[in-house]
């Protein structure tokens, strides 16, 4: 009994893949076609066919091409099998990150809730998020696990700390605005944004503790600092809580 063929057009309807990719296939190697017409064009039988089923199967459990190459059309069934256990553990990782991600931006969706916020303050927030757990533990060798708690909201509850993160995101998108009003740091309308927010800060950590954590991070600023504000905001920023403890000083 003749094998049925397919030309490249056919095959790639048959199985559900383009003909652009059964071109790479066949260029990088992982599925030749078993025959050729007296033209040269590319013809596909049977053994073709478990060959993509197996490659799809493959690829649909997570492996690259790399790995099904090396794995599929370089050893035998027992390697393959070895490499489930790898293979799960790379899915499951993977997944652990996926969730990460959706729950950074289930949260950063709960934090800008009927809100305007522009992209420099949204990637500042999820910088925040991304990299609170490495902050977390390199406060930890530093400070006991109260004061960190606390410097996370960690001793809030889910509500009570979402509200306080919603208060100080406005604050810096206020002291941004007030920026691109052209107002001076020593404005006061700016200095009495910032003496809510040092009296917010207040409410959650004691001056010593703030002055201690400030100096940490001038130490190690690769483990805190990445600012996505303009660098104009983020001096202007600078300059009004400078001015702002220098009063408080003279004032005492």
């Amino acid at each position: 009994m003749t094998e049925k063929l397919y030309a490249v057009k056919a095959f790639a309807t048959l199985t559900g893949v383009t003909e652009r990719t059964l071109r790479y296939y066949d260029r990088i190697g992982i599925l030749t076609p078993s025959h050729y017409n007296e033209k040269g064009h590319r013809l596909y039988g049977l053994d073709d066919i478990n060959q993509i089923q197996k490659i799809l199967t493959l690829k649909y459990l997570g492996y690259s091409l790399t790995d099904i190459k090396k794995n599929l059309l370089e050893t035998n069934d027992n390697r393959l099998q070895d490499t489930f256990k790898q293979q799960k553990e790379m899915l499951e990782k993977k997944k652990e990150e996926i969730d990460f991600v959706i729950q950074t931006i289930t949260r950063v969706e709960k934090l800008v809730k009927d809100s305007e916020y522009d992209s420099n303050m949204l990637l500042g927030i999820i910088h925040s998020i991304q990299h609170e757990k490495e902050q977390r533990a390199f406060l930890a060798q530093h400070f006991s696990k109260e004061l960190v708690d606390k410097a996370f909201l960690k001793d809030k509850e889910a509500e009570e700390r979402e509200v306080i993160e919603r208060e100080f995101i406005g604050y810096l998108q206020g002291l941004q605005e007030l920026h691109n009003k052209g107002l001076d740091p020593s404005d006061k309308e700016v200095q009495d944004l910032a003496r809510q927010i040092y009296n917010s800060l207040n409410n959650i950590l004691t001056p010593d503790a703030q002055e201690e954590l400030v100096k940490l991070e001038e130490i190690d600023e690769g483990k805190f600092l990445c600012s996505y504000f303009p660098k104009e905001v983020e001096t202007f920023i600078e300059k009004v809580f400078q001015l702002f403890k220098e009063r408080e000083v003279e004032g005492n």
